[in-house]
Parts: structure tokens; sequence; C-alpha cells
């Protein structure tokens, strides 16, 4: 890669996959930081090690290094969905190469089934992030990530709090089941707080800890989003939600007059009857602005989209 980025010093943007390059190791990596540090106005970046499972936190040592030499950053992408050899200390070496980068405005990290990642991780990340208060975009994967719990949500929502410019979230903690009602409701007060958001997606599939009690309260912060434009909340295997928890929500979304696009995921949640579905399509079938609605229960799904006059 060196060689080919060779004279291009005047880069701004570069997209590199190495997705499914499944003997990448940590040599590798630290090959690709060598030649993007050749590169030293890049303002925006994307790298994909996606199922490279030979990475280890020596790698993202690498990279976070190279990360430093880029004062103009505006755009970071880092894929290491499935390198399931990082630990807490690759996250505290990426929270060192992000420091500098207070006029970051757009940050995608995806650390899927990077199940050694425990708290002291997030928390080493979370003194960072709260530091990005030009953030405007925010995607965090931390699926399958069995070590979080409720307590690594309340310090990841203290960090979130400091972001009021943020204006697109999206957090997955899809099979992550030692979250409870209490994280949920955490990270929905933090959100809730954030009155500049525009979309929201929080993915909780199979966090089956959830109960209707989650969605109440979640249901309650979100009449503060008067701006919130699409919505995206997956609860499929929640099996303890019932037709209370979804009238809850509905109360919640029936004060979002802005809101152009709905998708509610409750499949495999056996505990809602067609009488909390009835009420939930009645709840957003009065909401002015919708355009599109796509709802998934149990043994069914219903795509509506509305037609613009």
């Amino acid at each position: 890669m060196a060689k080919s980025v060779k004279g291009l010093t005047s880069l701004r943007s570069i997209a590199v996959n190495f997705g499914a390059c499944c003997q990448t190791t940590d040599f590798g990596m630290r090959q690709i930081s060598q030649a993007l540090k050749t590169l030293p106005f890049l303002k925006n970046i994307s790298v994909s090690f996606a199922d490279c499972d030979k990475i280890t936190d020596l790698g993202i040592h690498g990279i976070s290094h190279a990360l430093k030499r880029f004062p103009l950053l505006q755009s970071l992408s880092l894929n290491l969905n499935w390198c399931n050899k990082i630990t807490d200390k690759g996250m505290h070496y990426l929270a060192q190469g992000l420091k500098r980068f207070t006029s970051l405005q757009n940050l995608s990290l995806i650390f899927n089934e990077c199940n050694k990642i425990s708290s002291i991780g997030l928390y080493s990340f979370g003194q960072v992030l709260k530091t990005f208060t030009s953030l405007q975009t925010l995607h965090l994967d931390f699926g399958l990530c069995s070590e979080i719990a409720d307590i690594e949500l309340c310090n990841f929502g203290e960090a979130l709090e400091n972001l009021s410019s943020l204006r697109i979230i999206s957090l997955d903690f899809t099979c992550c089941d030692r979250i409870t009602d209490f994280g949920m409701q955490k990270i929905g007060q933090v959100l809730g707080n954030l009155t500049c958001l525009e979309s929201i997606s929080l993915n909780l599939n199979w966090c089956n800890l959830i109960t209707d009690a989650g969605l109440q309260n979640f249901g309650q912060t979100l009449e503060n989003l008067a701006s919130l434009e699409s919505l995206s909340l997956h609860f499929t295997g929640c099996d303890q939600i019932t037709d209370d928890g979804i009238q809850y929500l509905g109360q919640g979304l029936s004060v979002l007059e802005a809101l152009q696009s709905i998708r509610l995921d409750f499949l495999e949640c056996p505990k809602i009857t067609e009488l909390g579905q009835d009420e939930l399509y009645l709840t957003l079938n009065n909401l002015p602005c919708l355009r599109e609605n796509i709802i998934s229960f149990e043994d069914m799904e219903k795509d509506l989209f509305v037609e613009v006059p």
C-alpha cells in the first residue's frame, strides 16, 4: 500500500477495505499505518479489517499512533468486526490516538464480537468521546460484546452528554444480554437531552432483560426530541415486552410531529398481541409528517408507505 499512495501527499480522503482478508495480521496493519502517515492532509479516513481475526491490540496501537498525524481529520470510520482478540488495552490505545480530534465531525467504530472489551475499555474511550463537541454523526457497534452491562452504559452515557451538536446517532448492543431496563433508561435520558438529534438508531436485539419498564422510560425521553425525523428501534428477542410496553412507547412517539420515518422490530416477542399492534399503528397514523413506517412483530411484518399528498 505504501507504494500505491506514493506521491499522493495532497490526498484528502481514503477508503481501504481488507474485510475478510483472514491472513491480515498486526504486521500488515502496521504497514498500512505507515502508509497513512505519508498522507498528512487527510480529512476523511475509512479503514475496514472486518473478520481479520488475527489482529490484536498491537495492530490497534499501530493505527492509533498513525492517527496522531492527522490534525485536520473530520471523519473516521474503523471497522474491526469479529476482530475478537482486541481487548481493553486496544480500546485504550485507540482512545490515545483520538485525543487530538476535537474538531471531528463524523465517527464510526465497529467492534462487533470483540467480546474481550469490558467496562475498562469503554471508560477509556468515553473519556475521549466526551471531548468531541463538534461531532455531528456517531455510529458505534458493540454487538455481541458480552461483557457490556448497565454500568458500562451509564459511564458511556455520561460521555454522550457533552455532544450537544450531534444530529445522527446509531448504537448497536445486539446480544449484550446483561443490559437491563436501568441501562436502557440511562441511554434514553442522555438521548432525550441531545435536542439537535434528527436520527436515532438503537439496537437491543436479544437483550432479553429489557421489559415494559424499559420502554416506558425510553418513551418518556422522546418528548424532548422535537426535531427527530428518523427513528429505528430493534427489540427482537426481548421476550418480556408486552402490550403495555408497546403502549408506553406509543405515548412517547405520539408527540414526534417532525418524524418522517420509523422502523420498529419486535420479532420473537410473543407477549405482544394484536391489540398492542393495533394501538401502535393507530398512534403512527396520527403523526402528521410520517412517510415511511416499517414495523415487525412476531409472525408478521408490516411495511406501510404513506403517500405524500
